[in-house]
């Protein structure tokens, strides 16, 4: 998926910047291209940042992305964009078997109007 977007959070370290980054958690979360409700799904989101903050997670922006994308089935969605800097990927496993996770995860799982979620590990390169 090939997406611009616009963070509504500060990338603060920024992923590129920051020395002990190994790898980036990038997720993808679709939705329909007629959503109204982001506020909601926003609310959702924020309940998953303190979460975060008490994990291992290096450092954390999102977004929305700028323009609609189709999807697979060649279908038009509204995505929000999720990445988090890791020292490595068992960092984020442990993260992802932590209680703290399990219990909370449902915060973002539970978005009726989700359509996808979609994860990738990724190396990020200075260009």
């Amino acid at each position: 998926m090939r997406v611009r977007f616009q963070p509504t959070s500060d990338p603060s370290p920024a992923l590129g910047d920051h020395p002990n980054v190994g790898v980036t958690e990038v997720v993808f979360y679709q939705f329909p291209s007629d959503i109204t409700n982001r506020e909601g799904i926003m609310d959702s989101i924020d309940k998953m940042r303190p979460v975060l903050a008490r994990s291992e997670a290096l450092a954390c922006f999102d977004g929305w992305a700028t323009e609609h994308t189709a999807n697979d089935a060649g279908e038009k969605s509204q995505v929000f964009i999720n990445v988090l800097g890791w020292v490595d990927v068992d960092a984020h496993m442990r993260f992802r078997d932590s209680d703290d996770f399990k219990q909370n995860i449902h915060q973002m799982m539970d978005i009726r109007e989700m359509r996808l979620l979609e994860m990738h590990h990724v190396k990020l390169h200075a260009v």
